[in-house]
Formats: structure tokens, sequence, C-alpha cells
């Protein structure tokens, strides 16, 4: 796809809006909408493979029965830190943290096996699912 269309820069700006979230194809459907823009799922799809094909989104993988999510990146590159996966709400976490760094370099040293940050996905529950959880 080398053309532009309107509802590509639709998708690419409600992305660039919300670059600090993961939104499945679902969500981008529902919030064009809520916006008074209809654009199908198909076309969403294949311009969100195009972001990723370009550098300008990350595409998460989901679980089994759940969708993947994009995040927009504008081409900066998702590295250099672990994500954390809420197994209650969906969000997807970016975390920095220097334990995890240490457990790392343990699985290299121990196992001989070299971890791809940008790919590790530690699942859990998020703390406001466990509050909520709690109430």
């Amino acid at each position: 796809m080398g053309y532009n269309t309107k509802q590509g820069e639709q998708i690419e700006g409600l992305l660039k809006a919300t670059a600090g979230e993961h939104l499945t194809a679902d969500e981008i459907v529902r919030r064009l909408a809520e916006g008074g823009n209809t654009v199908g799922k198909t076309t969403v799809y294949r311009w969100l493979d195009r972001l990723v094909g370009q550098g300008k989104a990350r595409r998460f993988a989901g679980e089994k029965s759940e969708s993947a999510c994009y995040q927009y990146t504008g081409g900066a590159e998702c590295r250099n830190h672990y994500h954390l996966k809420c197994l209650g709400c969906g969000r997807l976490l970016h975390v920095n943290c220097e334990y995890l760094d240490r457990v790392a370099e343990h699985i290299l040293e121990h196992h001989g096996f070299v971890l791809n940050e940008e790919k590790t996905v530690l699942y859990g529950v998020c703390v406001e699912c466990r509050t909520k959880k709690e109430d």
C-alpha cells in the first residue's frame, strides 16, 4: 500500500493520540466510530500491518483467545525494557528494571540462553485489578 487515504490517516492519528496505550483492532474501530468515523476492521488490520512494516507501530501478540494489540512508536524502537501483561484488564506495561536485568544475566550465565527484552512479556495481575478483586 504505497498511498495514503483518509481512513489510514484516521487510524494513524488515533494511534498517535493514544501512543501510551495498547489498542486492539476492535478498540480502534470502536474509538473511530465514537468520533464519527466508520472504518472497517479489514481496513484497520491492513493499515496496522502497514504501520508495523514501516516501524511506526508495534504489534504485541495476544494469548490464544485474545486479539493482538498495537502501540504507536513513530519509528522509535521498543527496546531495552520488559513488558508486563495484566490478565485482568489486558493492559501492557513497559518496565525498566535492574532486577529483571540481573535475572536475564543469570539466565545467560547459568543456562546459556539470551533473553530478548523486546519480546519478553511477564503475565500477572496489575494493582488496579487486584484492588477491584478485593473490594
